[in-house]
């Protein structure tokens, strides 16, 4: 499923009926916009795995979801009625069920060392939100976010942290790299600075071009608004409805 397609499938909301799912088949549910969705999504492209795909309203949640993840979140992924939820979860079931294009080190030290990286991004993420939230006054946080950064600047030693093959530390933190790789056009802050990232903006340079960002990418062309509609949600002006499916 490429990344048109994805952009196309309109959420399901509250009061809707859930689609009929043919025996055998995988099914992914998932929203546009969510980076952790994102990371499921990238895995399926990577390995080329045959699904069908169900965007759900995050804001209004369908009743019958609940029945899948009883959490509502996504990703989700459901087969013959087995429902696997969490996105590291999800990422570790599909690489396991579907060996092609291995994303996981056979290595156990290999292994270890990528786990705690992606661990480690939860700093990324933390920090790099504080930043985006407080465009006005970024030197406050900037420090902080360049600091979780360069951990990941100083690991980098080949193409991909794979070396010269991705592994599943490149999908985990690729939904919030896309983004800072492209978050200068959105807004006038540079979140990848190339002078002081230059092995990172690289490795985004060669990401964009692979099948997992083209197949499970994030089209930012509404992203701007739909992130301002959140921001105004999360602030606490509960009647503003997110257009998940703005451009659809």
């Amino acid at each position: 499923m490429d990344r048109k397609t994805i952009m196309s499938v309109k959420h399901l909301s509250t009061g809707s009926t859930c689609p009929p799912q043919a025996p055998g088949t995988l099914r992914m549910y998932s929203m546009r916009y969510c980076p952790f969705a994102q990371r499921t999504r990238l895995v399926l492209a990577h390995k080329k795995i045959p699904h069908e795909l169900v965007n759900v309203n995050l804001q209004f949640k369908p009743e019958w979801f609940f029945d899948k993840n009883p959490v509502g979140l996504v990703p989700t992924l459901e087969q013959n009625g087995k429902c696997v939820y969490e996105s590291g979860v999800c990422d570790e079931y599909l690489d396991e069920v579907y060996p092609q294009n291995k994303l996981t080190p056979e290595d156990p030290y290999e292994k270890a060392q990528m786990k705690i990286l992606m661990e480690r991004f939860g700093k990324v993420m933390a920090a790099s939100q504080k930043v985006k939230t407080n465009q006005d006054a970024p030197d406050e946080y900037l420090p902080a976010y360049y600091e979780a950064l360069q951990v990941f600047e100083d690991a980098l030693t080949g193409t991909y942290f794979g070396g010269n093959k991705l592994n599943m530390l490149d999908l985990h933190i690729w939904p919030w790299m896309e983004k800072a790789a492209k978050w200068s056009v959105m807004w006038t802050l540079d979140l990848l600075p190339r002078d002081k990232f230059p092995k990172l903006r690289a490795w985004s340079d060669a990401m964009f071009e692979t099948d997992a960002a083209r197949g499970g990418g994030t089209d930012l062309t509404y992203y701007k608004e739909v992130m301002e509609e959140y921001k105004l949600f999360f602030s606490g002006s509960k009647e503003v409805k997110v257009d998940y499916d703005r451009g659809v």
